[in-house]
């Protein structure tokens, strides 16, 4: 019996060793991990808004966005030739026509951002948000908050 509870005890006490480890060195992880958070959010404030657009807008593809497939909340980025410019003042308008696989992509794009320095045939890369609805003329509509 004596040597029954000695092996039990024996292996409590290692259950317990390797538990303790084992929590020591996800600890060890949680606060690395938490430290590299801490980078990256001191990095994002340091960031311009237009730095945040150029890094985290994801390219957008026409079939996708025309057919609806896209989050309004998220930041994209289209680049293509600037037609049917109504003005370059902020809440006017121009066409963006994109090259895409084996076709082509027609975008309104609002300008959200100061007078922006375009003319037709210009080839620009403009970032935003998608509008829940699509332009007057059908196309879906990029509010930009940068145009480059």
């Amino acid at each position: 019996m004596k040597k029954g509870l000695t092996i039990a005890g024996s292996l409590v006490g290692a259950f317990l060793i390797l538990f303790v480890g084992l929590f020591a060195y996800y600890q060890g992880k949680a606060d690395q991990h938490n430290l590299q958070v801490e980078e990256a959010n001191a990095q994002l404030e340091n960031m311009s808004d237009d730095d945040k657009f150029r890094k985290f807008s994801v390219e957008a593809e026409f079939v996708k966005i025309n057919g609806g497939d896209y989050d309004p909340n998220d930041p994209y980025k289209i680049t293509g030739e600037v037609s049917a410019l109504t003005g370059k003042e902020q809440g006017h308008e121009f066409m963006l026509t994109t090259e895409e696989n084996d076709g082509y992509g027609v975008y309104t794009v609002t300008i959200m951002t100061s007078e922006v320095n375009i003319s037709e045939g210009d080839i620009v890369t403009a970032y935003g948000t998608f509008g829940k609805e699509k332009s007057d003329v059908g196309a879906p509509n990029l509010i930009a908050f940068l145009i480059e």
